[in-house]
């Protein structure tokens, strides 16, 4: 697997005192159109035409940079700033393009302009998008967003069958007769023992009992008055 090119940290002008230009190359491999925006630490020693570009994917777009400086002038630095070209940030590139609000995140690479008595490329070509970061967060991601083919999810239970609830003489069919005559006779108000017996629990539980008994008199599901 091939390495990819070192990223160029220095940009070399001759030595003059008249002014001189050196193309800035920028090539883009991605798969992605990127916009580009050049910045200069001084705009009075160094020309940058255009400032900002896009770079269509598998193309190259060069940039004319002329520096005017004297022999003894400070050297200025050219930063170069991307972002990926999107559908959802159309508007927002185009305030970035004329505004001055450049992240860190978004810098491809910083060039130091030197002087040289020697040579001078004539072209410095930067890969992009270098160092800059190409995902950006959207505020608002929903926003607009089509759901016209999202299906609403429906309870796993749906399809279920609610059981009916048992009546008395369901309930009686699975018993044998004595047992039926077992729990008739306990029910009977005659019998001494079960009123003795629900008279305890009433004398020991006699709001639980109330509350019982205005719940099993209740109409189900809000029903009645």
């Amino acid at each position: 697997m091939a390495s990819s090119p070192t990223m160029p940290k220095e940009m070399v002008f001759p030595t003059s005192s008249k002014p001189s230009s050196r193309m800035l190359v920028l090539r883009n491999r991605k798969k992605h159109d990127i916009v580009v925006k050049i910045r200069v630490s001084d705009p009075s020693m160094l020309t940058v035409e255009p400032p900002f570009d896009v770079v269509r994917s598998n193309e190259t777009r060069t940039i004319s940079l002329t520096y005017t400086g004297g022999r003894n002038s400070s050297h200025p630095v050219v930063e170069i700033f991307a972002r990926c070209i999107t559908p959802g940030n159309e508007a927002n590139r185009r305030a970035w393009v004329d505004g001055k609000d450049l992240k860190p995140t978004q810098l491809v690479a910083c060039l130091q302009l030197k002087t040289s008595k020697t040579f001078a490329a004539l072209e410095t070509l930067v890969d992009l998008p270098g160092r800059a970061i190409m995902v950006e967060s959207e505020i608002h991601p929903t926003m607009d967003a089509d759901d016209t083919d999202t299906l609403t999810a429906r309870g796993v239970d749906s399809d279920t069958t609610t059981a009916a609830r048992l009546r008395d003489v369901d309930v009686l069919a699975l018993v044998n007769d004595d047992e039926v005559n077992t729990a008739r006779n306990t029910k009977d108000s005659s019998c001494w023992l079960n009123g003795w017996f629900g008279g305890l629990l009433n004398l020991v539980f006699p709001a639980a009992d109330a509350e019982r008994s205005k719940r099993e008199r209740a109409p189900p599901c809000g029903g009645g008055n």
